[in-house]
């Protein structure tokens, strides 16, 4: 794996806003388009710069994996699989295409008037719908109808590694196999250019019997071998090793310290 492939980004996303037939680019105090199709039309044309940077340099036809409300089913009262200070993951049903409901994770930001939130949720389905391996949590689809972006994401039955470890549910013959389930979802990850930044027990998925065994989380995920933080922020710094704590460089070596750590 190339040291100099350094992460870079040409891609960024943004939230539409739709409110009483008005379509805006979130972000925008000017924007009042008719039509998706309008708004589109304007940025392409007048190579205006959206409100976050960037430019609209020509429109991109719906995609499989782009979802609508109607294909997702969240019940009532909600039922939370997990939550964090900016989102959660909530258990729904994904009406799959010639297939039928299937049982699905969905996760969500929880703070609607944040846009770099927004952003992330869309960084980290890129990674996921670039990363298919049977020991990596599989995206279903991105709904992208409105805000809250949600993730819409396999559901497994079981635990976290973390809390199958804790109540002592991992007998000892299957300890070595979940290790190179994770080693492979990992090296998966590094052969396709990807480093995760974020490997931990609870950020490994078993199942019951401690037989299928998955990486999740990719919400710190970067593409490239490289990764240099600029703006210091939430990162784990338990398993961290001393040379990035001192120049935040995140690598495909640092993954591997981590890996380490949690086997």
């Amino acid at each position: 794996m190339g040291e100099g492939l350094e992460c870079t980004t040409r891609l960024k996303s943004y939230a539409i806003n739709l409110n009483g037939g008005i379509y805006s680019v979130q972000g925008s105090t000017t924007d009042a388009f008719p039509t998706l199709e309008a708004l589109c039309e304007s940025y392409i044309q007048t190579k205006q710069p959206l409100p976050a940077g960037g430019m609209l340099l020509k429109g991109v036809i719906h995609k499989p994996w782009q979802l609508f409300l109607c294909d997702v089913e969240l019940p009532e009262p909600e039922i939370l699989l997990g939550s964090g200070e900016f989102g959660k993951v909530v258990k729904g049903k994904f009406l799959k295409p010639g297939v039928g409901p299937i049982d699905v994770a969905i996760k969500m930001a929880t703070d609607l008037k944040n846009a770099e939130i927004t952003s992330e949720i869309y960084t980290e389905a890129r990674v996921m719908r670039a990363l298919i391996h049977p020991n990596i949590i599989r995206l279903e689809g991105v709904v992208v109808e409105k805000i809250p972006v949600m993730l819409v994401i396999e559901f497994m039955e079981g635990s976290s590694l973390l809390d199958a470890l804790l109540k002592k549910r991992v007998p000892n013959e299957m300890r070595f196999p979940i290790c190179m389930a994770v080693l492979y979802a990992v090296l998966h990850m590094h052969i396709n250019s990807y480093i995760h930044r974020d490997i931990a027990a609870r950020n490994g998925m078993v199942s019951h019997d401690c037989r299928t065994v998955k990486l999740i989380d990719f919400g710190l995920a970067k593409h490239g071998t490289q990764f240099i933080l600029n703006n210091i922020g939430k990162i784990p710094v338990k398993r961290l090793p001393p040379e990035v704590l001192r120049t935040k460089r995140f690598s495909t070596k640092s993954d591997t310290w981590a890996l380490a750590i949690c086997f």
